[in-house]
């Protein structure tokens, strides 16, 4: 999975949740939340069920996706009764688009992927030094992402804020 240039991954729904397999990977590459090696792969998700259960595990997906540093570039999922959207050129273009490596300039982080990266910049300053070697090793810790791209001004002065108060909580928490 390190070495694509981006990730489809696919996975039958059973009871609201991705499958056992799967799981197990996401589990064991636990660290990835951390030390990710998948940072702005574009990625992709396909699920299929035979009735329900798909938007329950694909926000899963999702939230793996965004902790993993990725690029969520959307899914397909499927039931036995419909087609949720429908496979077609444009449903894959996103990820066609951030396939090419010049194209992650144009990524906009979302407040919740900008919230993910100061979190895991924080646990490495101040608490991991696994980490800390990591985030220094891959320049993140002078940037305001993993990676350049678009980031409203708005976006870094609530990112930058939560960074500095994330960072005197538990700096002060650690000194006592």
């Amino acid at each position: 999975m390190s070495k694509a240039d981006g990730l489809i991954i696919g996975t039958p729904v059973y009871l609201r949740q991705i499958s056992g397999y799967l799981k197990m990977l996401i589990d064991r590459g636990c660290a990835w939340y951390h030390r990710s090696p998948l940072v702005g792969k574009p990625i992709f998700f396909v699920t299929s069920t035979q009735v329900s259960g798909s938007k329950q595990a694909l926000a899963y997906l999702k939230d793996v996706s965004i902790q993993w540093g990725t690029i969520y570039t959307g899914a397909i999922s499927r039931t036995m009764f419909n087609f949720e959207n429908e496979v077609t050129p444009e449903s894959i273009s996103k990820f066609q688009f951030y396939m090419d490596e010049s194209n992650k300039k144009h990524f906009k982080p979302s407040m919740k992927q900008i919230f993910e990266f100061y979190t895991q910049k924080v646990l490495a300053i101040h608490v991991l030094p696994l980490d800390l070697i990591f985030w220094t090793e891959n320049g993140y810790l002078d940037q305001r992402y993993f990676y350049k791209c678009k980031i409203n001004v708005f976006k870094r002065i609530i990112g930058y804020a939560y960074f500095r108060m994330l960072s005197h909580f538990i700096g002060k928490n650690k000194s006592q």
